[in-house]
């Protein structure tokens, strides 16, 4: 069953005035009803003024909330946060933060309430590898994941990624801070550092051209997803995400805002003359909605129409071995009506 409709504050209306008359009743439920007309998400702050990998994220956020029938206004957290803060201050009750979105994981979804839709189509789990600039054959001569091992990745220390890597038997440095890996990378710290097909040209356009270019040869695959998280007591903003995020897959305006901001950089990326080599992803949550292909991007994809709408109910799962474009167990849908408690 759907969760019912909630005011958009989640509360219930204030009662009646006492003893102060029709006309002072009046005026409280009228500033009540204002303040409910429009309600402020807050969301996480980028580590850096400069750091666009928010900026798709931000625009899914207010595109659902737009769609969702609610008059709800997303604004930024004042300071910024990295994301592990941005998770802690999500969780508490008087935190300064109403959603974050980040790639799943089993501890996360614990932790939070996940809106079950990649809303990147799995993108952050295809990635290509940055190089320096004076090393752009490193990975010339890599066949398969056993040649991969011979050499050394740079990941962010709290990343899921680490330990996505890790698991496959790859050496990873594990690095403080976001900058640092360029950083780190131009200083020959490590090899490679892999980077979604979402994020790698925004940072190479920031970066200097002599230090660091982007390998030709080589496209990394993890079943992964970036989600929106809320608190699991936030029953109305979940539901405000479903219905958004529901609506933007009927009309077809989150595939075109995702291939509006990510096109460029996948053709430019040359997908047809890569390898590919697939990893295995330890930390899948059991509940990943790989059977709706339509949501997932795939190399050989053309463009398509818009993934149809599902009837309200929960989401099958697929086994953690299965890769996303598979084939489905049943057809493509859109987000169960139910947000998940996680």
């Amino acid at each position: 069953m759907p969760i019912p409709a909630l005011p958009a504050t989640g509360f219930p209306a204030p009662r009646p005035a006492r003893g102060r008359g029709w006309l002072a009743g009046l005026l409280l439920a009228l500033v009540a009803g204002g303040s409910a007309a429009q309600t402020t998400v807050r969301y996480p702050a980028p580590e850096m003024k400069a750091d666009a990998r928010g900026d798709y994220p931000v625009q899914v956020l207010e595109l659902a909330l737009r769609k969702s029938g609610q008059s709800w206004e997303a604004r930024p957290s004042p300071q910024p946060m990295v994301k592990g803060r941005a998770v802690l201050e999500l969780l508490r009750p008087d935190g300064g933060l109403d959603v974050i979105w980040a790639q799943s994981n089993a501890e996360r979804e614990n932790l939070l309430r996940p809106i079950r839709l990649p809303i990147d189509r799995g993108l952050i789990g295809w990635r290509v590898a940055l190089l320096r600039a004076g090393d752009a054959e490193r990975l010339a001569a890599v066949r398969e994941l056993e040649d991969l091992r011979a050499l050394k990745a740079g990941q962010g220390h709290d990343w899921p990624d680490l330990k996505i890597l890790q698991a496959n038997g790859l050496e990873v440095s594990a690095v403080n801070s976001y900058p640092a890996l360029f950083s780190m990378l131009a200083l020959g710290r490590f090899d490679y550092l892999p980077r979604s097909l979402g994020e790698y040209r925004e940072e190479l356009r920031q970066l200097e051209p002599q230090q660091l270019k982007l390998d030709r040869y080589l496209l990394l695959h993890y079943p992964a997803a970036l989600y929106f998280f809320v608190r699991k007591d936030n029953a109305a903003l979940a539901q405000a995400l479903t219905d958004g995020l529901n609506q933007s897959l009927r009309d077809g305006s989150l595939k075109a805002l995702f291939d509006s901001h990510y096109g460029a950089a996948i053709r430019a990326a040359d997908i047809a003359n890569r390898r590919v080599i697939r990893l295995h992803n330890p930390l899948l949550p059991t509940e990943l909605p790989l059977a709706h292909a339509d949501w997932w991007w795939q190399p050989e994809e053309a463009k398509s129409s818009p993934p149809p709408l599902a009837t309200p109910g929960p989401q099958r799962s697929t086994p953690a071995g299965r890769k996303p474009g598979g084939a489905a167990s049943a057809p493509a849908a859109g987000l169960g009506g139910r947000p998940s408690s996680g």
